[in-house]
């Protein structure tokens, strides 16, 4: 999803992946180590080409060895975000078409 390899991945700082959300990401990371897990509504990434994706990120705290880890799944939520405007574009041309049914149901 973010075009790095594994090994680009666990090199690349939070701060190149989330340049914009890092205060939300780092308050994320510490309620998953307070909590043991959590999940975000939206954070933006930034992919190794540069492109900015919105995701939404699922995380439970782990320990690996005797050091606190988070492991997360980060969801694309584009194609959601999309959906969900094609959603609202179609509800207000419903309302334009009902108007119009109504306007010219009372010129006749």
């Amino acid at each position: 999803m973010l075009g790095f390899s594994r090994d680009e991945l666990l090199s690349t700082p939070l701060s190149a992946i989330h340049p914009h959300d890092l205060p939300a990401l780092e308050a994320f990371a510490a309620s998953v180590f307070q909590l043991g897990s959590g999940w975000t509504n939206e954070l933006t990434c930034v992919t190794k080409t540069g492109s900015h994706i919105p995701t939404e990120i699922s995380a439970s705290a782990i320990d690996i060895s005797g050091k606190p880890c988070i492991v997360a799944l980060i969801r694309d939520l584009t194609e959601r975000i999309n959906a969900d405007h094609a959603m609202r574009e179609l509800a207000v041309l419903e309302e334009r078409n009902r108007l119009a049914r109504e306007l010219h149901d009372s010129i006749v």
